[in-house]
């Protein structure tokens, strides 16, 4: 492995300050400018998912629980396991201190700045000077494939992991030590946390490629060495999926029951959300200058190796984002987690950092050839601007003429101003514009962008959201009184869309869901309540209406305690036709909502007599859609034997009560003349536990999706609590993973670091 020449001395501290202040202008800037109000495609997932459950997650470790189920959203889900949530991301505990509005833009700020600090560093791993640097800095924080990525945060944080991953592997590779392991390890375990799986696997594939090239050229002059650089990268792995484990773990658990299960993903289910990398370019009027640049250094960069690495994992990443359009798409199948995910495009989420690196090299070559030649300052400056030049005429797609005038003075600003701020007369002079470089050349790189558009978008500031959510703030209020009387929402919200996680977010159940996180068991119950057509249930949970003659099962609505259905003007004409058989009366409510009580819903918790079982067999669904079946007094359940059928003996009626519901936690108060079944008519889903009158008790799948529990006659309370044997072991397996690593580091400070390496 090279010897890197030593750093050049510049001003690399009041870098980091620039940097993270730039990002702290661009958002303030972006997000309370002055604009037309939400726009609904911009930002569905942000306002559909993300806030809501991250704001939940935050509200139950506000309140001393561990957010491991979400009881609003659909039949109940994994809230935990739902890694892209978030719910133990360090970061994120931002949320427990400030509204989740105001917290989702400091968090913006704070991961657009990790964007630009891990870039810097990164680029100054490779000696490359502090201006040059932070140009690099800028090109990834600027590029349209990381600002737009902020409305889908778990993407956005773990796009801001990503150079700073790639500067503590290289820093591990230069200099290898315990120290250095557990710093890739915990920088590699802050991603992880952030949760978007897409992002994580194809960063960890892309370092991978990266270092086995390193290692590659290690290894023909020193084995040995190559050999301890392979073990230090193996165990930095293996202690950031230790120290992740309990997100990992419960994770693992929730994809083998998902919808979008390991390998279930079809050809065409893959090919959806497919790259035009052209289009990138259109909108974003600093993103040539930055190419160009990239280019040059390709050329110019003295890192050959790494100059190559970086240029030809872009191409691959392009051709890899273009999906089933290139031969490419079969290799893709090939790769590692191939089937898991299915969106190629979101390849392109590790294009910028490549492009970022070569910007950087490239603005080093014209910075120290400034300094040397002015002969070559104006060859490299011709160079630059033919190449913005022909970026700009491949790209062009309307009025070419004005885009070429107009766009390439645009793209050409970064460079003049790192030309004039290299290259003055006097020594005096130099040393000032040294100092000043890094914030001229970001502020451009700012400004660029913006240049061009006049309004800001204010698609998703603070003032904003809290426009949207006020005015159905009084009518959850009214409803989370009646809870856990569940509702199902047909509210279309935000430019046509149902806000799926509307219900999480005033802590109030709704039967409404959204993938990524769905459990095959829901989708099943939604394919039985809505019938036969995919497309129709869907649009239900979606609030993108008008499939042929749906209708609702209506016994499966009330057996699912649907108290309460919510819709607004255009879905409530429709009712009438969706909800033939469903006793729904409109009670008067303001212009938000019409609100209907359906009068025949079943509680959510009831009693069934042991007299009523019947074992649920292979055609569960099958016979709970029969019409001979009557949730009132047949329940169907996976035991192997269920209790004989009995007369019930005369008496008082059953009688169910919930005393308690928390998220992880419910609390039931029952009393029977019979034996039978409690049912709760939650999701049946591994991890929960039942005690009866403090003993233990098992939990059985009852009407084939929810949890039952078996008692004998008399008054008992029943408690059921969430807590997956797979986050214990998580738990326990990254609390062990810290100790080791603290031991660790403690020895390698007393004696001989067990990593350390003569210098490579």
């Amino acid at each position: 492995m090279s010897v890197p020449p030593p750093t050049r001395p510049g001003t690399a501290g009041g870098a980091w300050l620039v940097v993270a202040t730039c990002a702290l202008v661009w958002w303030w800037r972006e997000w309370f400018a002055t604009g037309d109000g939400i726009h609904p495609f911009i930002n569905f997932d942000a306002l559909m998912y993300w806030l809501p459950l991250v704001r939940e997650a935050a509200a139950q470790w506000r309140h001393g629980i561990v957010p491991l189920w979400n009881p609003y959203q659909a039949l109940g889900t994994p809230l935990l396991a739902a890694m892209q949530v978030g719910a133990a991301y360090p970061l994120n505990a931002l949320y427990l201190f400030v509204r989740a509005e105001e917290a989702w833009l400091i968090a913006a700020v704070l991961h657009h700045a990790i964007a630009g600090i891990g870039t810097y560093a990164l680029c100054r791993t490779y000696a490359l000077s502090p201006s040059a640097a932070v140009v690099g800095a800028a090109s990834y924080m600027f590029s349209m494939l990381v600002l737009p990525k902020v409305f889908d945060q778990p993407q956005f944080i773990c796009l801001a992991w990503i150079p700073g991953l790639f500067a503590a592997a290289v820093h591990l590779l230069r200099r290898p030590s315990a120290a250095a392991v557990t710093t890739l390890a915990v920088v590699w375990g802050m991603q992880i946390l952030g949760g978007h799986p897409e992002t994580i696997a194809y960063a960890a594939m892309l370092l991978g490629a990266y270092v086995a090239v390193e290692l590659v050229a290690t290894v023909r002059r020193a084995p040995t060495t190559a050999l301890r650089l392979a073990l230090a990268c193996a165990a930095a792995a293996a202690l950031a999926a230790g120290l992740t484990a309990f997100q990992w773990m419960p994770t693992l658990e929730l994809v083998q029951r998902s919808v979008r299960t390991i390998g279930a993903l079809t050809a065409a289910q893959q090919a959806l959300g497919l790259a035009d990398p052209p289009s990138l370019f259109f909108d974003a009027p600093s993103a040539r200058a930055p190419l160009a640049i990239a280019l040059l250094g390709v050329w110019l960069w003295g890192e050959r190796r790494r100059a190559w690495f970086f240029a030809a994992s872009a191409v691959l990443l392009l051709l890899l984002a273009a999906g089933p359009s290139t031969p490419f798409f079969a290799l893709l199948k090939l790769l590692p987690t191939a089937e898991w995910f299915r969106a190629p495009g979101r390849w392109l989420n590790l294009w910028p950092l490549g492009v970022a690196v070569l910007t950087a090299a490239g603005a080093d070559a014209l910075i120290s050839g400034a300094a040397a030649d002015w002969r070559r300052v104006a060859r490299t400056a011709a160079a630059v601007a033919l190449l913005v030049f022909l970026c700009r005429l491949v790209l062009a797609h309307a009025d070419v003429a004005r885009t070429l005038i107009i766009g390439t003075t645009f793209d050409l600003l970064p460079v003049v101003a790192m030309l004039a701020m290299t290259y003055p007369a006097a020594d005096r002079g130099a040393a000032a514009m040294r100092r000043i470089g890094p914030a001229a050349a970001l502020a451009l790189f700012c400004a660029a962008p913006s240049a061009l558009r006049f309004t800001g978008p204010d698609f998703f500031s603070p003032r904003r959201i809290a426009e949207i959510y006020r005015p159905y703030a009084p009518l959850f209020e009214e409803l989370r009184s009646q809870s856990p009387a569940r509702v199902l929402s047909l509210v279309s919200i935000a430019g046509g869309h149902t806000w799926a996680k509307l219900g999480t977010y005033f802590e109030v159940p709704v039967l409404t869901d959204l993938e990524p996180l769905s459990t095959r068991d829901f989708q099943s119950f939604v394919a039985a309540l809505t019938g036969p057509h995919p497309s129709w249930a869907w649009a239900v949970f979606m609030g993108e209406v008008s499939p042929p003659n749906p209708r609702f099962d209506a016994r499966l609505l009330n057996l699912a305690g649907v108290r309460v259905v919510l819709a607004d003007a255009h879905s409530a004409a429709l009712l009438p036709q969706w909800f033939p058989d469903v006793d729904l009366r409109r009670t008067p409510r303001p212009d938000t909502a019409v609100v209907y009580d359906n009068r025949a819903a079943m509680p959510r918790a009831f009693f069934v007599g042991a007299a009523g079982a019947r074992a649920a067999g292979a055609d569960c669904v099958s016979r709970l859609q029969h019409p001979s079946f009557d949730p009132r007094r047949d329940l169907l359940v996976d035991e192997a034997a269920p209790a004989p059928a009995t007369a019930a003996p005369a008496g008082p009626p059953p009688a169910v009560r919930i005393a308690t519901y928390h998220p992880a936690r419910v609390d039931l108060e029952v009393r029977a003349e019979e034996p039978g079944y409690v049912v709760l008519t939650d999701a049946f889903y591994p991890g929960w536990t039942a005690t009866v009158d403090g003993a233990i008790a098992g939990i059985v799948r009852t009407d084939c999706f929810f949890r039952g529990v078996r008692v004998a006659p008399g008054a008992h309370r029943l408690t059921l609590r969430y807590a997956p044997l797979s986050a214990r072991r998580g738990a326990l397996i990254a609390l062990g993973s810290a100790a080791g690593a603290t031991v660790l580091l403690w020895v390698a400070r007393r004696r001989s670091d067990p990593f350390a390496t003569p210098s490579v």
